[in-house]
């Protein structure tokens, strides 16, 4: 409900919800209950609070916009200055709103020199409020006055229905360090109170130093699921010794509720036997569907204890409907990467990770999740394992069906695990090429053969093949940029030379990937440069940003370093705000729309799109027409003042 601004900062945002500030959360009992569970943050730009109702999503939580919300924010103002930054649980159960009270919100130096002569910067500095927000009605200001109770007083209140008064308590027994009230707290734990109290007596206990094996058998068998779960995040220090506690872990291993199975597949790692290795293997993929259980599972294995989670997915192959699942390939792409990760501490794992293509015969999607995964994972060591000749023989089969969906996820595994070159691969590489530079084949066959081109060794010949395809004028966008990454990946001789000479027929799209090209590599800065200083490429074209330019000016020879700084400087801010100030005294009072649309014309529509008139290459400038001239003239010459989307 707040009056629309064009904020000096970021206009785009006007109008739309902006600055996330301090969160609140209400758990108070005083409240109805569909506020209970809701999550609230301020927003300092749009002057409002926003609320989202915390969900269970599996074993973690969603959150989304209340339905009675969905018209409305929580609260809302029309006063500009309402800049709410944090809402907090009081000791009576209200909900307390802080309120900064500032006129401008934005940082001066990212605001116009013209626009903040005409604001009040500090406006607002000696206000604030805090707002108390109740039911209708009211709620009674009465809480218990802690400070002036006994310890044993204080464990009573833990089971209190005020968040505020049981976290309280809380603190003070542990400030207090009342250990003598360990019995008192053993009761709480084990009665009949709010699941709350059995936690807070069961989390001081702990922060006493005095928690026992005993105590935490009673909790993990707790009916309530929250109390369960912390109670095995508790248990890990016991585990390894603690027969009877692994099995409480392993019994919870399996529960109904996700959550559990959650903290289960972490607390697993504490146990470390056979049975859990067994009990992490069919949680993994049974929760298949979830990445948070899935990376719990693979933090809690240690090397050499994959292999037996990777042996159970084969259990049900090939015939179950299981295989076919897209999270069921997920969760094999994930294992498989940690598998590959590990590979040299582990090579029992990897191989079997190899001998499992072969299980995986007429399932492709899990073909191709269990090579990609491993070549992930290998990419992320740096390191390859020795593999013997006979275990490739599954990946070098796929490497020369170029038919096969896994067909190019096995070139790249063959490339990383630096196998010998083999005459059917490249049999079928060679043949793939033809094809893929054939103008007459759909694009849909043509671009992963044209991928594929990355993983050999190209001849010269395919050089020149590569090359026609970026000039030729009627070829697909897809084809051309595939293209040029088979190019930026096989580093041909005198690349930069080759790109140089090309620049005018490269289309725009690639022209700005060729100059950064030029630009992130020594080896190319040479040929830039020339091509610079011959006027063969504007500067204007590069649009070199602050590393880029910082290569050239700091890297390589100090012939190349000079030759640089004739075109390019090191500032990281342009410091043209003089400049700025020159043509903002020049503005007229108004614009000649037909004018501006002959510039427009010539000088922008190559690139951009307004209305009708232009192309789609940079972004459409429609969405800043509601910004002033003022900004639109100090981003235009300034355009490093402020990194604005």
């Amino acid at each position: 409900i707040s009056e629309p601004e064009t904020r000096p900062n970021h206009p785009e945002q006007a109008g739309h919800f902006s600055a996330a500030g301090g969160m609140g959360l209400c758990e108070s009992p005083i409240f109805p209950r569909d506020l209970q569970g809701s999550v609230f943050v301020c927003d300092v730009v749009g002057h409002l609070v926003h609320r989202d109702v915390i969900r269970p999503d599996g074993p973690v939580f969603r959150a989304s916009r209340a339905f009675e919300d969905s018209d409305r924010e929580f609260l809302a103002s029309r006063d500009p200055s309402f800049r709410p930054v944090g809402l907090e649980t009081g000791p009576d159960g209200a909900l307390y709103l802080l309120d900064m009270q500032r006129e401008v919100i934005e940082h001066p130096d990212y605001i116009p020199q013209k626009v903040r002569a005409s604001l009040d910067l500090r406006a607002g500095h000696d206000r604030g409020r805090i707002y108390r927000i109740t039911p209708r009605g009211g709620t009674p200001r009465r809480f218990p006055r802690l400070s002036a109770m006994s310890p044993a007083q204080w464990v009573r209140h833990l089971g209190d229905p005020n968040p505020w008064v049981r976290g309280t308590a809380q603190r003070l027994l542990h400030e207090r360090q009342a250990r003598e009230t360990a019995p008192a707290l053993r009761r709480l734990a084990t009665s009949k109170v709010r699941p709350e109290g059995r936690l807070h007596a069961l989390a001081t206990l702990r922060v006493l130093g005095v928690l026992q094996p005993s105590d935490l058998m009673t909790a993990l068998a707790d009916p309530h699921p929250g109390v369960r779960e912390n109670a095995l995040r508790w248990s890990e220090p016991w585990l390894a010794s603690e027969a009877r506690l692994q099995a409480w872990v392993l019994e919870l291993s399996s529960d109904a509720l996700p959550r559990i199975r959650f903290q289960a597949a972490q607390s697993l790692a504490a146990v470390g036997t056979p049975d859990s290795v067994d009990a992490l293997a069919a949680l993994y993929w049974r929760d298949a569907s979830s990445p948070w259980t899935r990376r719990a599972v693979l933090g809690s294995l240690r090397p050499g204890e994959a292999g037996q989670v990777l042996r159970r997915l084969a259990e049900p192959l090939p015939q179950g409907a299981k295989a076919f699942d897209a999270s069921l390939a997920a969760a094999l792409q994930d294992l498989a990467e940690s598998v590959a990760v590990q590979a040299t501490s582990a090579p029992g794992d990897f191989a079997v990770s190899l001998e499992l293509l072969e299980a995986l015969q007429g399932v492709p999607a899990l073909r191709g999740a269990l090579l990609e995964g491993l070549e992930s994972g290998l990419a992320r060591s740096g390191k390859v394992p020795p593999i013997a000749p006979a275990a490739l023989r599954a990946v070098t089969v796929l490497a020369a069906r170029p038919a096969a969906p896994e067909w190019i996820s096995a070139l790249r595994l063959m490339r990383r695990l630096q196998a010998p070159s083999d005459p059917g691969v490249n049999q079928a590489l060679a043949e793939s090429f033809q094809m893929a530079t054939n103008a007459a084949l759909p694009v849909a066959v043509r671009l992963p053969r044209l991928r594929a081109m990355e993983l050999a060794e190209a001849p010269a010949t395919w050089l020149d093949g590569l090359s026609r395809l970026l000039g030729a004028p009627h070829e697909e966008a897809e084809i051309q940029t595939a293209a040029f990454d088979v190019l930026e990946r096989l580093q041909p001789p005198r690349l930069g030379r080759w790109l140089v000479d090309r620049w005018s027929g490269l289309p725009p799209a690639l022209r700005g990937r060729a100059g950064r090209l030029l630009a992130e590599r020594r080896a190319l800065h040479g040929d830039l440069l020339g091509a610079v200083e011959s006027g063969a490429i504007r500067v204007g074209e590069l649009n070199l940003d602050l590393e880029q330019r910082r290569r050239l000016l700091r890297g390589g020879s100090a012939e190349i370093r000079v030759r640089a700084a004739r075109f390019w400087s090191d500032e990281e801010y342009s410091n043209r705000s003089k400049l700025v100030d020159e043509w903002l005294a020049k503005l007229p009072a108004g614009g000649d729309a037909s004018r501006g649309r002959k510039v427009f014309e010539s000088s922008c529509a190559h690139c951009h799109r307004m209305g009708e008139v232009g192309m789609r290459v940079g972004p459409e400038l429609a969405g800043s027409a509601h910004r002033s001239v003022e900004d639109l003239l100090s981003n235009i010459l300034d355009p490093n003042m402020a990194m604005n989307p």
